[in-house]
């Protein structure tokens, strides 16, 4: 399967991707096939592409407008000849012509499939530029971003929280129901559920010493 993500991370048959543009939710499953097929069609249309760049039907259309255009300035005694000739250039590119336009109705039947197939096995999508980082607790989905941090509920992607921070939260770790936040401006954040009346206490830090080495 092909996923189109900076981040990613999966519980179950969930998965969830930070693409730069939005938080993506997956079924795994589903988005797997689905990616195996488009792929398939892709690769497909590529090679239609190609053959419709170089297919012999444009070198014989050429053929045929020259002896068209030849014929309206021909004069009278090798009208007849120009005629055959082109009789003869017509029969030979009109299967040809059937050919390029078969492919290319099947180029813009693959294109009208891609384009109904993007969202298969997406769950859901939360616009949003946020794609330092990615952790998934408890049916919550915690986004790290420039500045900020935000809590998404897994199952609809509905915003449950969001803080600001200083700095790009890059590391993220989730225990006992507190939520660390570390960011690139050295700061650590402690963020605790609020609904919780108890909570156990979050060890305190080693007292930092001037000079350890007197």
């Amino acid at each position: 399967a092909w996923f189109q993500g900076t981040q990613m991370t999966m519980t179950g048959n969930s998965g969830f991707m930070a693409t730069g543009k939005d938080i993506v939710a997956i079924d795994r499953d589903k988005h797997a096939e689905g990616t195996r097929e488009r792929h398939a069609i892709e690769m497909a249309s590529t090679k239609l592409s190609g053959d419709l760049r170089k297919h012999p039907a444009i070198a014989e259309l050429k053929k045929v407008q020259k002896l068209e255009a030849d014929l309206k300035k021909a004069a009278p005694d090798a009208v007849e000849k120009l005629k055959q000739e082109l009789a003869a250039a017509a029969q030979k590119y009109e299967p040809l012509r059937a050919d390029y336009q078969a492919k290319k109705d099947k180029l813009a039947a693959n294109k009208t499939k891609l384009t109904e197939m993007k969202d298969i096995g997406i769950k859901w999508r939360w616009p949003s530029t946020h794609e330092s980082a990615l952790i998934h607790a408890g049916g919550t989905l915690v986004v790290g971003g420039k500045d900020e941090v935000v809590s998404l509920d897994a199952e609809s992607g509905k915003v449950l929280w969001q803080s600001k921070v200083d700095g790009d939260a890059r590391g993220l770790a989730v225990s006992e129901g507190h939520l660390l936040v570390s960011t690139t401006s050295g700061h650590v954040y402690a963020f605790a559920d609020a609904t919780k009346t108890s909570l156990p206490a979050l060890a305190e830090a080693s007292k930092v010493v001037d000079d350890p080495f007197p």
